[in-house]
């Protein structure tokens, strides 16, 4: 994350249980690249939009700057099982710069940190960090995901 210097999108479902350390210096870090002038565009699950599947709605705790752009799949854009459950967001990314993508298992709590085993890929450069990027961008697009915060910005992810 320190090293973005164009772009940061981070995409994470479950942050249920996060250590109040955890959470304020992850809301730091986005917080300071956003200052930075790079264009952070997060993803979150949250307790209103899974219709109470998870607990905890990240954007209202990280302490985020307006500056950075928070969006979250709507239940109403969600698919419905037999049975009438919703679907999760269950990504769990990052994307920097276009070039680098962090693909892990874990989500981002003291279970996960600590107690899991958890396991994740780092890749630097080729395709697959542009092609992450490209899907959530085209998610924002076409509507799937909406914002929920942030200021409008000049770039492509409205």
């Amino acid at each position: 994350m320190k090293s973005a210097t164009q772009t940061f999108s981070y995409k994470q479902e479950m942050w249920r249980h996060l250590a109040d350390y955890k959470v304020s210096a992850l809301g730091g870090a986005i917080n300071t690249r956003a200052k930075a002038g790079v264009d952070v565009v997060c993803v979150f699950e949250s307790s209103e939009a899974s219709a109470g599947k998870v607990s905890f709605s990240p954007h209202k705790h990280l302490g985020l700057l307006k500056a950075v752009r928070t969006f979250v799949w709507p239940l109403a854009k969600r698919q419905k099982g037999p049975l009438g459950q919703y679907g999760s967001l269950h990504a769990k990314c990052a994307v920097v710069d276009s070039n680098l993508l962090f693909l892990s298992s874990a989500n981002l709590t003291e279970f996960a940190f600590n107690l899991n085993m958890e396991l994740g890929v780092l890749i630097k450069g080729g395709n697959p960090p542009r092609a992450v990027e490209t899907h959530f961008h085209s998610l924002i697009a076409t509507g799937h995901l909406e914002r929920i915060y942030g200021e409008t910005s000049s770039s492509s992810l409205t």
